[in-house]
């Protein structure tokens, strides 16, 4: 089994206009390479309505239900990571408790029970059903005080 751990398929808010063709060429990319199953995480819509990297709660919600529907087409192919953003440690905790069970599976034997993404992205394994490795907290500075979320506007 040949699995690529960090994929990105663009979802339909996405910038990427093409990305029903860039994410069918990925799949066959993989194929010619023997890729088996691509461990996917979407940021949200990629940057389009907020950060790429830190995206907005509204955006994290979306890029999860988009991935886990990708999941659902390519069953084979494709698993999910749970993208969250840990400056909103609740909504982080609820989506990993509200993904658990579709969360990311490798085969019916194999299964990462808990892993941390570089991006506060995890993966949990279906059964049995498994509490976050850490509670995410916001990131605060050298004082202590939590850092001003800027609000990005895009039209």
């Amino acid at each position: 089994m040949l699995i690529d751990v960090h994929a990105h398929f663009f979802p339909e808010r996405s910038a990427r206009a093409d990305w029903r063709e860039y994410n069918a060429s990925r799949l066959r990319a993989g194929e010619r390479i023997g890729i088996t199953v691509h461990l996917n995480s979407v940021l949200g819509t990629f940057g389009r309505s907020s950060p790429t990297y830190f995206p907005s709660p509204a955006d994290v919600t979306y890029g999860n239900e988009w991935a886990f529907g990708l999941q659902r087409e390519q069953p084979r192919r494709v698993r999910t990571y749970v993208c969250v953003n840990p400056n909103y440690s609740d909504h982080a905790l609820a989506e990993i408790e509200t993904a658990g069970p579709r969360a990311a599976r490798v085969d019916q034997h194999h299964a990462p029970a808990s892993e941390a993404h570089h991006r506060g992205v995890a993966l949990a394994e279906q059964e049995p059903q498994v509490e976050p490795a850490a509670r995410l907290e916001p990131c605060r500075d050298a004082g202590g005080q939590e850092p001003v979320r800027e609000r990005h506007a895009h039209g």
